[in-house]
């Protein structure tokens, strides 16, 4: 069992998570370096931005490198990211808005949805409930289609990292059992790191063998 936390915004104190009983995390704030990597498996994310679909394709065509390139932005930004092959995952985060269609296709491209229990310790009263409710349809949609989806502790500073048993635990309020948390923590998250960085990735389950 090997957790990883693929939504990590933190600037420092990257030794944390695995403190937490975490064995990697893909951060999107700051670049680990090559030590932090192969060390720590501390994996680099970079996060577009975007209002437009336009403005969503503008900053793809700037991204470098290999990164896992993780979207925040509305609904009809959503919607064209998970037509683009470059896109990864789609970050969650506070009004974050997602639908039907959209998590449709996003099982049909095989793009990540990212399901964050910082909604539930950054929010209160009426607005924590709105929260889970549209998350918990979230993933009603999400179990229908076979969405593939990363659970995370979305932590923007090290104070909101939590234990890996804890985030397992939080995400019962979304309506996700136990054995989805563990593939949302686990399995999943793999399949994202091989098919970024593995290059004799093909698909999920199927790897390329050298027979030279």
């Amino acid at each position: 069992m090997n957790p990883i936390d693929c939504q990590v915004e933190i600037d420092y104190g990257f030794q944390i998570p695995f403190e937490l009983g975490f064995k990697g995390i893909i951060c999107f704030s700051s670049q680990p370096t090559t030590e932090e990597v192969q060390t720590l498996k501390v994996y680099p994310g970079t996060v577009i931005e975007a209002t437009t679909p336009r403005e969503l394709k503008e900053k793809l065509n700037r991204v470098d490198g290999e990164k896992i390139v993780g979207v925040k932005g509305p609904l009809e930004v959503n919607r064209a990211a998970v037509e683009d092959r470059r896109v990864d995952l789609i970050l969650d985060h506070n009004n974050r808005d997602l639908d039907y269609v959209t998590l449709k296709m996003a099982s049909k491209k095989r793009i990540f949805i990212s399901i964050s229990i910082r909604k539930l310790i950054v929010n209160t009263g009426l607005k924590r409930v709105r929260e889970i409710e549209k998350t918990r349809e979230t993933v009603k949609v999400i179990r229908k289609f076979n969405t593939p989806f990363l659970l995370t502790s979305g932590a923007i500073n090290p104070m909101e990292l939590r234990p890996f048993r804890q985030v397992v635990d939080l995400s019962s309020l979304y309506g996700i059992d136990e054995k989805m948390a563990m593939e949302g923590l686990t399995i999943n998250p793999a399949n994202l790191i091989r098919k970024k960085f593995d290059p004799s990735y093909v698909i999920d389950g199927v790897i390329l063998e050298d027979w030279r």
